[in-house]
């Protein structure tokens, strides 16, 4: 005996819904896959600073610097990626949504800082189901109206009671953490630094490389700093100085125009723009500008000699000395003096001897 249509037809109804549920979650497209933003470290700037991310993303932090390194940190949070010029490196993003102030602590004083904006993860929307096509129902037989219930009656509500208003309880605002210590370069070149402005926060570590084939100082007198560089050699020192400005010099070839200015600001502030600016367009002492080129000599000419790294007392060589039979190959100044010294004790012993010899034959006679 064949079963009623009405027992079969369900049965098949709701096996096509699953397997079209099943299909669809398994052939459907994926939504809410974490998606990859780039950001750009550039001289002395990000490339965009404002980056808007998705919690869950990829952040990757790329230096297209060509000499200097850069960082991407965001203190209050133990981010803090550091890229070497050309490096990239990446990061999944684990913040909570809100608003994040990053900066490059190596450069912040000269405004290479942005803000991270970090949205909730978006969630995958449900792929819409097939509806299954209704099924012809029995039609339901006349069922008998139920006796209508008395209704209760309604009960007293209660008075309201006044709670008492809670007392707000004061909340104390903790300072900010002070910045992390940064660290600044300068190179010294034949006969010149780079940069000529270094800017720097009290605290900081200062990195001072010689890269020419000459010896070189970073001296500031007033301050009791000396650092001697032999060629090739690199030196650190922290700098502890008070907020200002400090001239500094190479003690070896000052006198070829090798100096420039430490401006020093204090922790999480920013120099003044005008000192950096001054600093940096100030000519060399002794020189004007475009005077001489960057290896101290006049442009198109060559190096004079040597030593021209060396220090000025050890570049003249004693070349203030005069040299035996300089001016026309005749005797030295000094021979003629004790020449004639002797000449003129021999005259005067001579002169005696006669005067002796005379008065004796005086006497005799």
């Amino acid at each position: 005996m064949r079963p009623p249509r009405e027992t079969w037809l369900p049965v098949a109804l709701a096996l096509a819904t699953m397997a079209a549920l099943v299909a669809g979650g398994i052939l459907g497209p994926g939504t809410g896959q974490a998606a990859t933003v780039t950001l750009l470290e550039k001289d002395f700037f990000f490339d965009p600073s404002n980056v808007a991310v998705d919690a869950g993303d990829t952040l990757t932090i790329s230096n297209v610097s060509e000499s200097s390194p850069h960082t991407f940190t965001i203190a209050s949070e133990g981010i803090d990626v550091v890229n070497n010029p050309g490096q990239t490196k990446s990061i999944t993003i684990g913040l909570s949504p809100g608003t994040y102030a990053f900066i490059c602590s190596f450069h912040v004083t000269l405004g290479m800082e942005g803000t991270l904006v970090v949205n909730s993860s978006p969630s995958p929307s449900p792929s819409p189901s097939p509806s299954p096509s209704p099924s012809p129902s029995p039609s339901p037989s006349p069922s008998p109206s139920p006796s209508p219930s008395p209704s209760p009656s309604p009960s007293p509500s209660p008075s309201p009671t006044h709670s008492p208003t809670p007392t707000p309880t004061p909340t104390t605002t903790t300072p900010p953490p002070p910045p992390p210590p940064g660290h600044g370069d300068v190179t010294q070149h034949d006969f010149f630094f780079t940069p000529r402005a270094v800017v720097v926060h009290t605290g900081d570590s200062l990195r001072i490389a010689n890269v020419s084939s000459s010896p070189h100082t970073f001296t500031i007198t007033s301050k009791g700093i000396d650092v001697v560089n032999s060629p090739g050699q690199a030196k650190s020192i922290t700098i502890k100085l008070n907020a200002g400005s400090y001239p500094f010099v190479c003690t070896f070839h000052q006198s070829l125009g090798m100096t420039g200015t430490l401006i020093v600001s204090a922790p999480g502030t920013k120099p003044p723009a005008a000192a950096v600016a001054a600093a940096a367009a100030s000519p060399s002492p002794g020189s004007s500008p475009g005077a001489v080129g960057p290896s101290g000599t006049a442009p198109g000419t060559a190096s004079s000699s040597p030593a021209g790294g060396l220090p000025p007392q050890a570049a003249a060589g004693g070349a203030g000395d005069p040299s035996p039979g300089a001016g026309g190959g005749g005797f030295p100044l000094g021979t003629f003096v004790i020449v004639g010294g002797l000449l003129s004790l021999a005259a005067g012993a001579g002169s005696l001897a006669l005067e002796f010899l005379n008065r004796s034959r005086v006497r005799s006679g």
